[in-house]
């Protein structure tokens, strides 16, 4: 992998999370507890429970789809596209 191809994975990557994250309950919890505590200190719980939550998720991920043929791991994708689409 190339390092434009590298920005380019992770800026679509970025761009999507920010996309999808605006104005989530968490964000939410964030902005009340930033109102009601000092910056530094929530900026920091919310950046590291995201990394931990995002870790999380990578791991389990590829752990299910080395066990899912790719084949059924698209049917059911799309099956849950189309559900809570």
């Amino acid at each position: 992998m190339n390092t434009l191809e590298l920005l380019a994975t992770t800026g679509s990557s970025y761009l999507l999370i920010f996309a999808a994250e605006i104005g989530d309950k968490s964000q939410l919890v964030c902005m009340a507890l930033a109102a009601r505590y000092r910056a530094s200190p929530v900026m920091l719980g919310s950046a590291l429970a995201f990394l931990l939550l995002n870790t999380l998720a990578v791991v389990f991920g590829v752990a299910i789809a080395s066990l899912i043929p790719q084949a059924v791991l698209s049917a059911i994708v799309a099956i849950l596209f189309l559900v809570f689409g």
